[in-house]
């Protein structure tokens, strides 16, 4: 399993995506969370499983029926998460590292 490594702007990312789902429901951001968490972590399991990104080098996972997209690279021993983007707020989350 590799490291798990947050950026700075991945970690901004979940905090609001997390802050704006709980002002819906504390129930519903703790499963968003949880489910972003748990992706990451089989992630660390399987860096290759995701299709690659739109920048050279990166991969990025869409949630199933969840709006998000974690763009990610893998290194040898390291899963950098770069973003967690929301689909509808970033529409060119393509184009983001």
């Amino acid at each position: 399993m590799l490291s798990i490594k947050w950026t700075s702007p991945a970690r901004q990312d979940l905090l609001e995506a997390t802050r704006h789902a709980l002002e819906d429901d504390p129930t519903k951001a703790e499963k968003l969370a949880n489910t972003i968490f748990k992706a990451v972590e089989q992630l660390a399991l399987f860096p290759g499983s995701a299709p690659p990104g739109r920048i050279q080098g990166t991969r990025q996972l869409s949630l199933p029926k969840l709006p998000f997209v974690i763009i990610y690279k893998a290194g040898i021993t390291d899963l950098h998460i770069l973003r967690v983007l929301h689909t509808r707020r970033h529409p060119d989350h393509h184009n983001l590292p």
